[in-house]
């Protein structure tokens, strides 16, 4: 009985109608989220629809304080052109784990729309998407944890982010079918997407792409299921955490700070320049005191330049791409330390691991940084092809780039790769490793080929090996 009551109260929540992420007023119409949808601590798709509008600019405030810490703001800001008719605007947008969400649309002379999301929505649990006519008659397959939402497959975006808070995408052939390309960005970004057999003619593109059985595409699945075996495939497969190994490569590299003199030298410097001022101001007569402010400008001087560092920001910018099946996905990570403090731009958008305020927009971020602090930044996740990669039992390097570093998990070190080079890999003792693969080892299933191009940690996935 309470099952039954669990799934009545899922079905209710497919509907995203009456979602605070959807709201329209004023000739505005913003929604963030899958169709309403917002999934927390994940990148989200947002889409604003003007109607006869002159320019005018979105924001979108997070705030993630507490009462202890206080506001905690990411501020995002988009400027949109002004719309005769129709004009629909999209973009993806990280969303914290936010205590509040509030939005405003503004022209050159008033407030078009605003709205708030409300704190009850808030869920960082990832989204399992029904594409299907009857999307209650699979909730007793999903498991209890589950978060179902009904989706419209015209409604499936095509970018890598925009999935980033899925966990699985249900395609039963009872409704219209989604395009290859939606369906190959899921599976891309890391999303299982399950097929259900048979599937009819009109989603016959879908059916061949998994004639083979359970294939990895990119950093997620594409699982052909029988209706009774979705369950058991959506607690089976999983997409591979791409942003937890970005993360874990861009803080396993802090950055060497400046050399800085010695406390000997400063101690010796200090005590030469006390002695020198002493000097002047006991036996300088009339002169001792101008000529020791002419020395204490000249010791300043020759601190600051001996001192300062020579580049007040430091910054180490990685990239992973993760790859099966021909299609991989990317993420940019950046590593900063600010030596003096202030605020630092960055010339494309970026979400902040960790809690801090800052402004993030289309057109980049922008960070205050305290003296001496470390700040780590992830881009959003895009598809792109990764040059190394398996077909069949041969590991290939379909770059332009030597690939050095070159290692497959399970069975050891290999020899670099040359541009267009194939070959099987070969069992060797465990040798030295690339400092860069100590702290990705631990997320890699046996199989995974690494190897890196001096740009890009590269990261093959063996394209089967899932089983229901």
């Amino acid at each position: 009985m309470l099952r039954r009551l669990a799934q009545l109260l899922l079905l209710a929540s497919l509907a995203p109608a009456g979602s605070a992420a959807f709201a329209q007023s004023g000739g505005a119409q913003f929604e963030l989220g899958m169709q309403g949808a917002v999934v927390a601590q994940a990148w989200n798709p947002l889409r604003l629809v003007l109607r006869d509008l002159p320019p005018v600019e979105l924001e979108v405030v997070f705030d993630q304080g507490t009462l202890r810490s206080g506001p905690i703001l990411t501020t995002y800001t988009a400027s949109v052109a002004a719309s005769r008719g129709v004009r629909v605007f999209e973009d993806e947008l990280f969303v914290p784990d936010w205590r509040s969400i509030a939005w405003t649309v503004r022209s050159p002379d008033r407030t078009v729309a605003s709205g708030t999301l409300n704190p009850r929505q808030r869920d960082s649990r990832p989204l399992t998407l029904l594409v299907s006519s009857v999307p209650g008659s699979w909730l007793p397959s999903l498991p209890d944890d589950a978060r179902p939402h009904e989706m419209a497959a015209s409604a499936l975006p095509s970018s890598a982010a925009a999935y980033a808070g899925v966990h699985a995408l249900l395609i039963d052939g009872t409704a219209a079918a989604p395009s290859v390309e939606s369906v190959a960005a899921a599976a891309g970004a890391g999303v299982v997407v399950l097929l259900t057999e048979p599937l009819p003619a009109t989603h016959s593109d879908l059916a061949e792409l998994v004639e083979a059985g359970p294939l990895r595409l990119g950093a997620g699945w594409l699982v052909p299921v029988r209706s009774e075996q979705v369950g058991q495939a959506l607690t089976s497969f999983a997409g591979f955490p791409v942003a937890s190994l970005a993360g874990e490569l861009a803080a396993a590299h802090p950055q060497e700070l400046p050399p800085v003199l010695s406390r000997i030298t400063i101690t010796a410097a200090g005590a030469l320049y006390a002695l020198l001022v002493l000097v002047l101001l006991r036996f300088g007569g009339d002169a001792g005191l101008p000529a020791a402010l002419v020395v204490a400008i000249l010791a300043a001087g020759a601190g600051w330049s001996l001192l300062r560092p020579e580049r007040p920001l430091l910054e180490e910018s990685r990239a992973v791409v993760v790859a099966a099946g021909g299609l991989g996905v990317s993420l940019d990570t950046l590593a900063l330390r600010s030596l003096p403090g202030g605020t630092v731009q960055l010339g494309r958008p970026m979400r902040l691991l960790g809690r801090s305020s800052f402004a993030v927009g289309t057109l980049g971020t922008r960070l205050p940084m305290a003296r001496w602090q470390r700040a780590i930044l992830t881009g959003r996740p895009v598809l792109a092809t990764g040059s190394l990669g398996w077909e069949g039992e041969l590991l290939v390097n379909r770059g332009e780039r030597a690939l050095t570093g070159v290692l497959v998990v399970g069975v050891g070190p290999q020899l670099p790769l040359a541009p267009d080079e194939e070959r099987r890999a070969v069992p060797a003792e465990e040798g030295w490793l690339p400092e860069s693969y100590t702290s990705l080892l631990s997320y890699l299933p046996e199989g995974t080929a690494l190897a890196s191009d001096g740009r890009r940690v590269l990261v093959a996935l063996p394209p089967f090996g899932g089983e229901l």
